[in-house]
């Protein structure tokens, strides 16, 4: 047998008149194929056949707009259905099957008559808004407070603990931070990363953090760093002309990394930095190309690497 054969045995096609009113029943269908008409011929069944009282059928949906909906197709397919007990006769295919299954009009036009005047008692409702008149009828039971509320976006919730967070951490912290930070995180971004997370609560972080230790010693950290730049800034002027006889004049070096046209503007961002000498969490775009490491990269084979000081200053400066 094929496993396409093995399939269980499935129905195609409901019958709204003979299917049993209890058990599950599970209605599969694209738009337009008359789930709505359906769910309004169960209700009207539920009272005429198991004598139910329309506040004691409930039927949910999702949104605002197909509640109502919902309750205006009921209402007319109950008002149809007393008329077509009353008349003997419906123009509805289903009403008119369903006139056959009864003897006596009389009980079923009481009931729907009932069911009409009393219809604003009927149970139809959004999930959320079911849910929440069950909290509130048994608040007690769930141990809730009366006036607790339902909301289905929680997103401006989220945004003001993203912000009430990015306050209590960042508002108190040093400049040098704050400045870091800024250039790579804001409130709206923040929300954005937890967004696709949020969802999901029982995630681990992996390695567990525990935000009370500062493994990194951030304060010291910032003070080596702020203290290095200010060296860099200092000595840059009287080590200018030395920098530059090297970069421009040394043989050693690979030109095309170390172009002669280029060298012009990476010694301007130099002199600017020097000149403001405002410790920055970012360095200049070209400042790699004074560190140690990037000469020596930059260095021909076979040939001795320059070497000054200042280069393994920037060196230090760039590591921080």
């Amino acid at each position: 047998m094929s496993r396409a054969s093995r399939k269980p045995n499935s129905p195609t096609h409901f019958d709204l008149i003979r299917s049993p009113l209890a058990g599950f029943n599970l209605i599969d269908a694209s738009a337009g194929t008359g789930k709505t008409y359906t769910i309004c011929g169960l209700v009207l069944r539920l009272l005429l056949e198991k004598g139910f009282t329309i506040d004691q059928v409930l039927v949910v949906t999702y949104t605002e707009a197909a509640t109502e909906d919902l309750r205006d197709r009921i209402r007319q397919q109950l008002r149809q259905a007393l008329e077509a007990f009353q008349n003997g006769r419906s123009d509805d295919d289903f009403l008119q099957q369903y006139l056959a299954r009864f003897d006596d009009f009389g009980l079923p036009r009481q009931l729907l008559t009932a069911a009409l005047r009393s219809f604003d008692e009927a149970a139809i409702f959004t999930i959320h808004s079911f849910c929440q008149r069950i909290l509130r009828e048994y608040s007690f039971e769930s141990g809730t407070l009366f006036d607790t509320e339902l909301i289905t976006d929680d997103t401006y919730i989220i945004e003001e603990i993203v912000e009430d967070f990015w306050r209590r951490n960042f508002y108190q912290g040093s400049s040098l931070f704050i400045d870091y930070v800024s250039k790579k995180l804001s409130p709206q971004k923040l929300f954005g990363f937890l967004a696709h997370f949020i969802p999901h609560p029982q995630l681990t972080l992996i390695p567990e953090i525990d935000p009370q230790e500062d493994p990194a010693n951030l304060p010291a950290m910032e003070e080596n760093f702020t203290q290095t730049c200010l060296e860099v800034c200092s000595t840059w002027p009287l080590v200018r002309d030395q920098v530059i006889d090297i970069l421009q004049h040394s043989k050693a070096l690979n030109r095309k990394s170390y172009g002669l046209k280029k060298i012009p503007d990476w010694l301007m961002a130099m002199d600017l930095m020097s000149a403001r000498c405002n410790p920055a969490a970012s360095l200049f775009d070209t400042f790699a190309q004074f560190t140690s490491s990037k000469i020596g990269a930059a260095t021909k084979k076979n040939e001795t690497v320059p070497q000054h000081p200042f280069f393994d200053l920037c060196e230090q400066l760039m590591q921080l």
